[in-house]
């Protein structure tokens, strides 16, 4: 889930992006020590994370009818996790620290039928419908690293 603000439109349309999201893994593990070789625990884990990010975006949208919107966004990350067992013993919590960068391309929807988004407009408030694609990049930093690579496909709904 994202929040956009677009206060400065000289350059594109340049704001601030608050994002979050939730991620969640289970399984056994595996022993870090060779004296345990290729056994598995017999405790169940549950990882949980939440990605939480704040950056910058420029969306290089400048005409009315324009077909394709590039953008770049960047900024810092926070991961808090939780790792929970089941065999009775505390739950373990954490967060982990990095940046991130984005690249991608919104395709505007929007003059498909320019009619639909004159009602949607009306009666929803909504400002533009977009398909997205784009690169992006977590680089951590510390303890704990989320470094990850996404490639990421979604919907973009302006107000």
């Amino acid at each position: 889930m994202t929040n956009t603000m677009m206060p400065f439109r000289k350059f594109g349309k340049v704001g601030i992006k608050v994002g979050t999201g939730l991620a969640l893994a289970s399984g056994t593990g595996r022993f870090k020590n060779d004296l345990n070789g290729e056994r598995e625990p017999k405790e169940k884990f549950t990882f949980v994370y939440f990605p939480n990010s704040v950056g910058a975006i420029i969306r290089l949208h400048f005409f009315k009818k324009q077909w394709f919107v590039p953008y770049g966004e960047g900024g810092g990350a926070v991961f808090t996790f939780g790792e929970f067992r089941d065999d009775g013993k505390n739950p373990k919590f954490g967060a982990a620290y990095g940046g991130y960068f984005a690249a991608g391309v919104a395709f505007n929807l929007g003059l498909v039928n320019e009619l639909s988004m004159l009602e949607l407009d009306r009666e929803y408030s909504i400002n533009g419908i977009y398909i997205n694609a784009e690169y992006r990049r977590y680089q951590g930093v510390g303890d704990f690293d989320f470094t990850s690579d996404y490639i990421n496909g979604g919907l973009t709904v302006e107000f």
